[in-house]
């Protein structure tokens, strides 16, 4: 299996990295990565797991919420927990070239399918927000489907059938600010 993408640099003082994807690779802030790095063989090590918190034009920002260490997970958000010795690790050896990553849920060559639930509110209404989604190359159908990636919730959403359905099928929900941030427009 193909790695997603790769890890540019990182700092150790705010456990923030920079990672090679962006908006164009359909890349969604929140989305998790595994971090691993290719040893001899081609044998993968586990190095941690990001967030990404910010899509950029030509590279994403990413959060490090957990660190491998000796055949375990830290948690990054835990640091007043774990010993110096792992933290002096950390610093040493920080997540950065050569770290590749992997969702085994990302794909960025798929188009992603939207359905909105209930009105935008924000400035761009619901054509708007439909032209700028097909512009990144995804699709917004009318109905849920089983294809369905997301459902927008806008004004109303709650008595919309189309949000009862995609509860049913256990579609993941995004607001209309998370909308308008991976569409740039935050």
């Amino acid at each position: 299996e193909q790695p997603d993408g790769e890890v540019y640099s990182s700092s150790a003082d705010n456990d923030t990295c920079y990672v090679n994807l962006n908006r164009k690779d359909r890349l969604l802030d929140g989305m998790l990565f595994e971090v691993f790095r290719y040893k001899k063989g081609g044998k993968e090590t586990p190095r941690g797991k990001i967030q990404i918190l910010q899509v950029g034009e030509r590279m994403s920002k990413a959060r490090i919420i957990e660190r491998w260490y000796r055949g375990r997970y830290y948690k990054m958000s835990q640091k007043n927990r774990i010993s110096d010795h792992i933290l002096r690790e950390f610093r040493i050896d920080p997540l950065g070239s050569g770290d590749m990553l992997r969702n085994r849920l990302y794909d960025k060559t798929r188009k992603r399918v939207f359905v909105f639930a209930g009105k935008l509110t924000s400035s761009y209404k619901n054509e708007e927000a439909k032209r700028l989604i097909m512009e990144l190359g995804d699709e917004v159908h009318p109905a849920v489907s089983e294809r369905t990636d997301f459902i927008v919730l806008g004004l109303g959403y709650e008595k919309d059938k189309d949000f009862k359905r995609a509860k049913e099928l256990g579609i993941p929900k995004m607001s209309e600010r998370e909308l308008m941030q991976v569409l740039g427009k935050n």
